[in-house]
């Protein structure tokens, strides 16, 4: 009888391939972004926008520049986060020495310029190929998955948090004001950053306050000029009321002297 022969195929694992260089299109669309974003970034453009589009060019340019390390995806993934972080830590650091100062236009002309010449060094040196990726199973703790997502709820807090406080940081304040003031009649002028509604004057001479307007409104786009009457010879205590009852705005004319002195101030 023949002698019975059997044969196993072996399976080689896969070849990493020879490193090549990036190519022109992916070239063009990381430089396009990084362009948008400081453009954007630069003309004062909401937040909400300019976030996003900041956070994937600079993902998208350190990414290629730490694939230069050929030390696999997570090594990417951290160097890449580190270098980015340090870059804008030392970008921040160093423009806060320069004549012009740390300011919105300066901080996204730098990066643009930074990530532009990280792309056009990496296009000059090849990229190592993607490893092939397998799939692997990994038990996570419940424990994990719950600290992971309250993490994740206090990161979008965080970053919400900021987006708020850059939004009202560029909201001009209340303006309360008299452009003139004769004959025992002043004219005020109220302007507001925000829409208000329900703004009273009052008016307080030798301890007595006088209702002087109510129901007045202010905004962006609406101010609001009044008439008030004021003790001739004596200092009269204007104050703008929200209506919540809180003092938004104090103004002191003291016409006891010659020249009438305007003094303004914020209310508590």
């Amino acid at each position: 009888m023949p002698a019975e022969t059997s044969s196993s195929t072996a399976t080689l694992p896969p070849q990493a391939g020879r490193p090549v260089r990036p190519s022109r299109n992916a070239l063009v669309l990381r430089a396009v972004l990084v362009v948008l974003a400081a453009a954007l970034s630069a003309v004062g453009a909401t937040a909400w926008v300019t976030a996003p589009l900041g956070l994937a060019a600079l993902a998208v340019t350190a990414e290629w520049a730490a694939r230069l390390r050929r030390r696999g995806p997570l090594d990417t993934v951290l160097v890449a986060t580190a270098g980015a972080v340090s870059a804008l830590a030392l970008i921040g650091l160093v423009l806060n020495y320069l004549p012009g100062g740390l300011t919105r236009l300066s901080w996204s002309i730098a990066i643009g310029i930074v990530c532009l010449v990280v792309l056009a060094l990496v296009a000059r040196r090849p990229l190592p190929p993607a490893s092939p990726l397998r799939r692997v199973v990994v038990s996570v703790p419940r424990a994990t998955w719950l600290w992971a997502g309250l993490t994740a709820v206090l990161v979008l807090g965080a970053v919400l948090l900021s987006v708020r406080s850059v939004q009202t940081v560029n909201v001009p304040p209340t303006e309360f004001s008299a452009t003139s003031v004769a004959d025992g009649r002043a004219t005020l002028l109220i302007n507001a950053g925000t829409p208000q509604d329900g703004l009273s004057v009052v008016v307080t001479t030798d301890g007595r306050a006088v209702t002087a307007a109510t129901g007045l409104s202010a905004g962006p786009d609406q101010s609001t000029e009044l008439t008030v009457d004021v003790a001739p010879g004596a200092r009269s205590v204007v104050t703008l009321v929200r209506a919540d009852g809180t003092v938004d705005r104090t103004l002191v004319i003291d016409t006891r002297t010659p020249t009438t002195s305007l003094t303004s101030g914020s209310g508590s």
